[in-house]
């Protein structure tokens, strides 16, 4: 006799897009990140390929905070949820930075 038990497989969540940088043109090795789980408060950062795009797979329901910065330009916070299964894209249209930050940090612990 077998005791077993059937669970759903969960379904492949995708977030993905792609980076263009202030001229318009896709931007190479962007930094797209602060993606927050829902089955962890670890943020995630993933770079650009040669054409701009990325992509996260997860396999759960997600809550994202997204950011995205390349050089000197950085694109806001985008806050939004996938469903499990869902696919969800966006672009990221980067403007200059208005400023730029310089510093040494003296602290491993800092949050930045």
């Amino acid at each position: 006799m077998a005791d077993f038990k059937l669970e759903p497989i969960p379904l492949e969540t995708i977030f993905t897009g792609q980076v263009f940088d202030s001229n318009g043109l896709p931007a190479k090795g962007a930094r797209v990140g602060g993606v927050v789980c829902s089955n962890s408060l670890e943020p995630v950062v993933i770079v650009t390929n040669p054409e701009g795009r990325f992509l996260f797979k997860m396999l759960f329901r997600a809550t994202v905070r997204s950011s995205s910065c390349y050089l000197d330009m950085w694109q806001r916070f985008r806050d939004f949820s996938i469903e499990e299964g869902q696919t969800f894209s966006l672009n990221f249209n980067l403007m200059k930075a208005a400023h730029k930050i310089h510093g040494t940090i003296t602290n491993s612990q800092v949050n930045l």
